[in-house]
């Protein structure tokens, strides 16, 4: 008697996230009906920006023969990583309206919008590595594998963080700004231009709490023989984002009768 109610209350939940991963990315870029493209596009033209500004300058890669490549293995995890945290905080506010109807919570739109991160994230990787095999570039990496759970572990990273800044945005507005000026140096600090090996010790151990430089050392490490072996710290990585993530939903649940939304 009571497996039918759950079943029905399990495809309630479902048709609302679905309603709710369509709404949020539609209305996100106007409610055009190519809104799907034109989030995969976004992030994409940013790491073929930066990819042409890293390469067109002449600078050497640190390690192998590839510039391109090297610089990819880099700017890829980063932007897979701060588009979901950044982007996640604003998804309570843009769809505040919705809370209203009894069926959604804000959770619910904390995995919807965490859903479609995901979903465009991949989309990105994939679509990158056909354009750069499509040029003549060598994509392929030495362990598939390792590199495949490296951008898992780095996406998970990121909506961990993401669910976390949400709360936080909630509750403290201006977040949305100091926000960005931590991306900033996240970006600098992170290992994306530089090999994190080649720096004295000091520097190497006040980085390794920086759970970015594992996730893309680790996903270098998928096309270099040998890189990052003293540095990677998958175990961490993974702790890291559990705990965010922990972290994270036990904020919002806390502190939802406080939320000031819209």
């Amino acid at each position: 008697m009571t497996a039918r109610p759950k079943r029905s209350a399990l495809l309630a939940q479902y048709r609302v996230l679905v309603a709710l991963i369509l709404r949020d990315v539609k209305a996100r870029w106007g409610g055009k009906s190519i809104s799907f493209i034109i989030a995969i596009g976004w992030p994409l033209s940013h790491v073929l920006l930066l990819l042409l500004i890293y390469t067109g300058v002449g600078r050497p890669a640190p390690v192998g023969q590839d510039a391109t490549l090297y610089f990819a293995t880099g700017v890829l995890p980063m932007i897979l990583f701060q588009y979901p945290s950044r982007l996640m905080m604003q998804c309570v506010q843009m769809n505040a309206a919705l809370v209203n109807f009894p069926i959604v919570t804000i959770l619910d739109l904390v995995i919807a919008r965490a859903i479609s991160e995901i979903l465009i994230a991949f989309s990105v990787a994939i679509i990158l590595a056909f354009l750069l095999f499509a040029f003549g570039f060598d994509v392929v990496p030495r362990e598939p594998s390792t590199a495949a759970a490296a951008l898992l572990a780095i996406v998970f990273l990121a909506v961990a963080v993401g669910v976390v800044n949400c709360v936080l945005m909630i509750h403290i507005k201006f977040w949305f700004v100091g926000y960005i000026l931590i991306s900033i140096v996240l970006y600098a600090v992170s290992g994306v231009l530089f090999v994190t090996e080649y720096l004295p010790k000091e520097a190497q151990y006040w980085l390794s709490f920086n759970p970015l430089v594992h996730g893309i050392e680790w996903f270098r490490s998928a096309y270099y023989e040998g890189y990052g072996r003293t540095i990677i710290d998958v175990k961490y990585l993974l702790l890291f984002a559990v705990f965010a993530l922990a972290i994270g939903l036990s904020a919002e649940r806390a502190t939802r009768r406080w939320a000031v939304l819209g």
